[in-house]
């Protein structure tokens, strides 16, 4: 993934593959230019029904995971 577009792409993509709710887990995502607007994005859409998108990254500095669980909104 190189950006922004490319993450809402995917998610775009999921929809043909399958139907019903679908799971889709973005490891890594800060290495996508804007991967915060495509985040943004897809939850202020209708993209965002029926996933359960999980977002992480790990942060060398630490060593912490963050995790988000986007199934809420």
């Amino acid at each position: 993934m190189r950006g922004a577009e490319d993450i809402i792409e995917i998610v775009r993509f999921s929809d043909s593959l399958i139907e019903g709710r679908k799971f889709i887990f973005l490891d890594e995502i800060t290495f996508a230019d804007r991967w915060q607007n495509a985040i943004k994005y897809i939850i202020d859409s209708p993209l965002a029904r029926n996933k359960v998108i999980y977002v992480r990254n790990y942060h060398r500095e630490g060593c912490k995971y963050i995790s988000a669980d986007l199934s809420d909104f």
